[in-house]
């Protein structure tokens, strides 16, 4: 699968797509590195979507509501979150989280 994901994920890069939705038993955030700036991505996997952000990223949630980082290890701050486990986090109040961290993007996992 990984060439063949690879290649339609540049198919729709270069017919100009801006979004893509995609559909997947198990989610390897290697497979969509060389993508996440290039186009929208959400990959659906099991009950969790999953999608990069840039640093900074902020979005108003419910306490209680967990977001799983794919690479714990890039985060710097947060705020409105408290670790659950390695890469688990859940929102401490009603509002907004956010995250800032090293590189260009991470990949998150919220829920559906």
């Amino acid at each position: 699968f990984g060439d063949s994901l690879k290649s339609g994920l540049q198919y729709f890069v270069d017919s100009g797509y801006p979004a893509l939705n995609i559909i997947r038993e198990h989610f390897d955030y290697t497979a969509y590195t060389d993508f996440a700036e290039k186009i929208s991505l959400v990959v659906f996997s099991g009950t969790k979507k999953y999608f990069p952000i840039r640093s900074g990223f902020s979005k108003w949630k419910m306490k209680g509501e967990l977001l799983e980082v794919v690479r714990p290890d890039l985060v710097r701050s947060l705020t409105n979150l408290e670790p659950v486990s390695d890469r688990l986090f859940r929102v401490t109040d009603d509002g907004f989280c956010s995250l800032s961290f090293s590189g260009p993007f991470i990949f998150v996992a919220e829920e559906l």
